[in-house]
């Protein structure tokens, strides 16, 4: 699921265009490890984990590479939820 933080439709209380981090959130509802992939740059030229429930909300896995980018391929644990926040458009 794609979370766009550039798509808010609304204005704040100046009138000003509010925006946002993107998000990109991997779902493994399975009983088995599945591999994602990470979408095309048209989605985000670079990612990072901010948080993978198989580890724990406040902990980073060490397996996944700090600067993800399109194309790359992320192993989600078992029931588990990875979250992602675009770092470059």
């Amino acid at each position: 699921m794609f979370l766009n933080g550039d798509e808010i439709d609304g204005l704040d209380e100046r009138g000003n265009r509010v925006t946002d981090d993107s998000f990109c959130l991997m779902f493994n509802a399975h009983y088995e490890k599945l591999d994602f992939t990470i979408p095309d740059a048209t989605f985000g030229a670079g990612w990072e984990v901010v948080f993978d429930t198989a580890d724990g909300v406040l902990e980073r896995r060490q397996s996944h590479a700090d600067a993800m980018k399109p194309g790359d391929k992320v192993t989600i644990e078992d029931r588990s939820i990875v979250v992602l926040r675009r770092t470059e458009v």
